[in-house]
């Protein structure tokens, strides 16, 4: 037998972790973006001084680009990935789906996806001649484990609870063994049965859960699993330096022939957004990724000068948000909710933080397929007068004064973002406290529940589908800890059916609820941007392996693209 069997029969041992295995975005930096987006239309999206694309790839060369954050691991059932997580694991990984530039969920890594009638089935075929970084075979075991492992995992079960964790009948007359949800009939096969209807099922694998790594890195077998990722993707890791680097080298038996074009790609995490543009401009990078208004309005006038490149994803964004708990004081008071809405100046806000932004009233831009135009009506907007009287009312539900404390990331822009939003509490009659963390421990707060209000940012999956997790009533991921009842149904009747008309509608509920309940309190709409020297070929995403052009930017989650396309023009 072999190590590799062996290994696959070892039972690992499941600890009690305090963080983050899926694809939120914690709000530190105030946020910006293009506001000519569309969010259900990625044509849309702005290239700015970007080569023409009738120049043929080079192979060769190293590129540095800076991260936002850094990231504590690389085991997708355990590690908290945020946007600079997405792109190092999708560095080393490949998602076993991808979006194309319609919104459409595509096979990637996969070959194909079908499913029965009902959508309770669904068959993911692979592709043959696939191999890990040391040289192991793909195959659907694989697939089945870590989807298995997903379905196990304290942080990630809820994102695909409606796999079949349920015993039942193997059709014979009395005989109750159990029918597994996950099967592989053959090397390339794998059939998941699901609980309940779910339509979009592949669309979820375009993310962190979609991600295949060797089992090593998350069943238990290497304790630094999490710190030595294997995967298939088109680098593999050459040594990651937390809070400093990350290195990858080409794989030269990746599936896609050949790519990716760079020897080698190195990530740096820089919390700091002035030193990131700094260093992309005296040439000690050449790639970095931001929100921040001032600095893409900086980089615009830099692409237009031809010094530099601006790509700026108008996809569905993420909304620049503070989140709630609405399971404890203050917020489990719906006037303490109210006040802090009606307190909140978005307009103030946005020309003070982050010009040409576009004000959030729920978690769909104006200019998305989503988007509810009634929830302008419904959510309520700035008036001080109507603050404070939901002041008053706390106080006299309560008998005492409403404080708050306010938690953000570390960086000079989550400074002033908190000072502002304290300013403007504290004009109604709220008492602010203000706390900075950095960021992964920071996303532990929402976890935990540790938290009253965290300035935050987060929902820019390219399918609302997928912000089910964060929503619904009974998801361990819902960090607000809002329970809807009427939420919780539209969102069990989007999930059944690829009728986009009826998604709508029932997402337009989740929108309606969304202002009434009042677990965020929405500030704007966020748009990423990725800045790049003038050498740079390849930054948004190329050709799907079907041949279908891909969704610009997005490898599951806003501001994210796949490095595998990247070359340089001079190397």
């Amino acid at each position: 037998m072999s190590n590799r069997a062996q290994s696959r029969r070892r039972t690992a041992s499941v600890a009690l972790l305090v963080s983050l295995g899926v694809f939120a975005a914690a709000c530190g930096d105030s946020k910006a973006g293009n506001d000519d987006a569309d969010g259900g239309d990625a044509n849309d999206q702005s290239d700015i001084t970007v080569a023409s694309g009738d120049e043929k790839p080079v192979a060769g060369g190293k590129i540095i680009y800076a991260l936002e954050a850094e990231s504590d691991g690389y085991n997708p059932t355990a590690s908290r990935w945020a946007i600079a997580g997405v792109m190092v694991g999708t560095t080393v990984y490949d998602p076993l789906a991808a979006f194309d530039e319609d919104y459409q969920i595509k096979p990637y890594l996969a070959k194909d996806f079908t499913h029965n009638d009902d959508y309770t089935e669904w068959t993911i075929t692979l592709r043959e001649g696939v191999t890990f970084h040391n040289g192991e075979p793909l195959t659907s075991a694989d697939v089945a484990q870590i989807l298995t492992a997903h379905t196990k995992s304290l942080l990630t079960n809820f994102t695909v609870s409606f796999i079949d964790q349920e015993a039942g009948p193997d059709g014979e007359e009395g005989t109750p063994d159990d029918i597994p949800a996950i099967t592989t009939p053959d090397d390339t096969t794998v059939v998941v049965k699901m609980e309940q209807p779910w339509a979009t099922f592949p669309s979820i694998l375009a993310g962190q859960v979609g991600v295949v790594p060797y089992p090593s890195v998350y069943d238990g077998t290497n304790p630094e699993g999490a710190a030595e990722p294997v995967g298939t993707g088109p680098f593999v890791q050459d040594a990651w330096i937390p809070d400093s680097s990350w290195t990858g080298k080409k794989y030269d038996d990746y599936w896609q022939e050949g790519m990716p074009y760079l020897d080698e790609i190195e990530f740096r995490p820089v919390t700091d957004t002035e030193s990131r543009g700094s260093a992309l401009k005296s040439g000690d990078i050449q790639m970095f990724h931001t929100t921040e208004p001032s600095q893409i309005q900086e980089f615009r006038d830099l692409a237009e000068a031809g010094e530099v490149q601006l790509i700026e994803d108008a996809g569905e964004g993420e909304e620049t948000m503070v989140l709630l708990n609405t399971s404890k004081p203050p917020f489990d008071n719906e006037n303490a909710r109210l006040a802090l809405a009606y307190a909140t100046d978005k307009d103030a806000y946005i020309e003070t933080i982050a010009p040409g932004t576009v004000p959030a009233n729920g978690p769909f831009a104006p200019d998305s397929r989503w988007y509810d135009p009634a929830v302008e009506e419904e959510y309520p907007q700035y008036d001080l007068e109507k603050a404070k009287e939901a002041v008053a009312a706390y106080e006299e539900d309560t008998g005492g004064p409403l404080v708050v404390v306010l938690g953000n990331t570390t960086s000079t822009a989550s400074r002033q973002q908190s000072d502002l939003l304290s300013e403007m509490w504290t004009a109604a009659g709220i008492e602010v406290e203000t706390t900075s963390t950095e960021q992964a421990p920071y996303i532990n707060t929402a976890i935990s529940g540790d938290f009253e209000a965290n300035a935050w940012r987060q929902f820019g999956e390219p399918d609302p589908d997928n912000g089910f997790h964060w929503w619904s009533g009974s998801s361990n991921l819902n960090f607000a800890r809002n329970k809807d009842e009427a939420i919780d149904a539209a969102l069990l009747a989007a999930r059944a059916t690829e009728d986009t008309e009826v998604r709508k509608e029932q997402y337009a509920i989740v929108q309606t609820q969304f202002a009434k309940d009042l677990p965020y309190i929405w500030i704007h709409h966020t748009r990423w941007a990725v800045a790049a020297a003038n050498n740079v070929r390849g930054i948004t995403n190329g050709d799907l392996p079907d041949g279908t052009p891909s969704l610009p930017m997005g490898s599951g989650y806003s501001g994210t693209h796949r490095v595998v396309y990247l070359w340089l023009a001079d190397s």
